[in-house]
């Protein structure tokens, strides 16, 4: 997982808004927790209740949230999904969150589904 959970907090350090889904609410926190020891050089570590995030200089963050909100509200560069989730939820989960990159000029995939 610290693989996975280094590579999207490093696509926040090159400035880019990135989403950590977890199975649920529960699980995203602890990924946000074990995010914020990966990331010694955050600018600003936001802990509030479903608002937790890591943000850098450059502008870039990771927001960790459950699958269930599907990355609504959020303008994203990447979503790192779980890939139970992927299977699960199938075509429709991918497609309600394929809007939230309708702003993105990253190239690639912006769906990376982690085990």
């Amino acid at each position: 997982m610290n693989a996975t959970l280094n590579e999207a907090l490093d696509r926040a350090r090159e400035g880019q808004t990135v989403a950590f889904m977890g199975r649920n609410q529960v699980d995203a926190l602890d990924l946000f927790r074990e995010a914020r020891a990966l990331a010694p050089d955050a600018h600003r570590v936001i802990s509030s209740v479903g608002g937790e995030r890591v943000e850098f200089i450059g502008g870039g963050r990771v927001i960790f949230t459950s699958h269930r909100s599907s990355g609504r509200g959020y303008s994203l560069d990447a979503a790192y999904v779980p890939a139970t989730v992927v299977v699960e939820q199938g075509d429709r989960f991918l497609a309600d969150l394929m809007p939230c990159f309708n702003t993105s000029t990253v190239p690639g995939d912006p769906i990376v589904a982690y085990n």
